[in-house]
């Protein structure tokens, strides 16, 4: 802290692409204890940096504030919005069969052909944004209105 820094950042394994992934009661043991004694001894935010749900929010005690994390619906990190009551059945059941397929890893959303709004190419057939690229999107696709706000 005496040397500027303005954010601590606590984790219990490596978020980068790739890198394998602790068990959630290992990732939990390694970063609690520090986020505590942390929380109690300085006013500085304390980041928690995890792709797991129950690390993020156990971790909430010590009001860690938010990186940049890498989960998904498989450990709860995220989810898809609710479903119209009003929408058939049918496309009711298509959207559940496809949360199904995200979640068992058979369908990337940031997978191409990915089209701009203008209709260009962004993403090519065949292709998947690597998170970096996804972490740094400046961009709407094909079919949504409006503009990026600064823009």
């Amino acid at each position: 802290m005496s040397a500027g820094a303005h954010v601590l950042d606590v984790g219990g394994e490596s978020t980068r692409p790739g890198a394998r992934e602790v068990p959630a009661a290992l990732e939990l043991a390694r970063t609690l204890p520090a986020v505590e004694a942390l929380a109690k001894e300085l006013p500085t935010p304390i980041s928690i940096d995890t792709r797991k749900a129950a690390v993020a929010e156990a971790a909430l005690a010590g009001k860690p504030i938010k990186t940049t994390v890498w989960g998904g619906m498989p450990d709860g990190m995220n989810d898809l919005v609710g479903v119209n009551a009003a929408l058939p059945e049918n496309v009711k059941k298509q959207v559940a069969d496809r949360k199904a397929e995200i979640v068992a890893g058979k369908f990337h959303v940031f997978q191409g052909p990915i089209k701009l709004q203008d209709g260009s190419v962004k993403v090519p057939a065949g292709t998947t944004l690597t998170d970096k690229e996804i972490d740094s999107i400046n961009w709407y696709t094909e079919g949504v209105e409006g503009q990026l706000p600064g823009r």
